[in-house]
């Protein structure tokens, strides 16, 4: 009996350490961004969407405006990532975004 309880505890426990590091390498594993954008958000022009109105894409990605993406500068390089929050529209119309400049490290 007390080597059933034993035996029992024993196995519990390698199953549940086996689903602990099947879960944790998953997330070692995942793939890197191909354009330096997280998963959901895709990548976008500065230039046209300046012309459109909007200002912020142009500051998160200049390296001197102070804002910082991933705890970095923007890198300069024209394009920035973005994500459509919702259906909120901006006082011009258009939809609102949440920008970051597109910083990750590629595949």
């Amino acid at each position: 009996m007390k080597l059933t309880r034993t035996l029992t505890r024993l196995s519990c426990a390698v199953a549940l350490s086996t689903a602990t590091i099947g879960l944790s390498s998953g997330a070692a594993f995942a793939d890197a961004p191909s354009n330096g954008c997280p998963a959901g958000y895709q990548l976008l022009s500065v230039a046209p969407l300046s012309a459109l109105g909007y200002h912020v894409p142009g500051k998160v990605d200049s390296p001197l405006s102070g804002i910082l993406s991933f705890g970095q500068p923007g890198n300069g390089d024209g394009s920035v990532c973005g994500v459509l929050l919702g259906k909120q529209v901006t006082s011009f119309g258009l939809p609102i975004y949440n920008f970051i400049d597109n910083q990750l490290p590629a595949k």
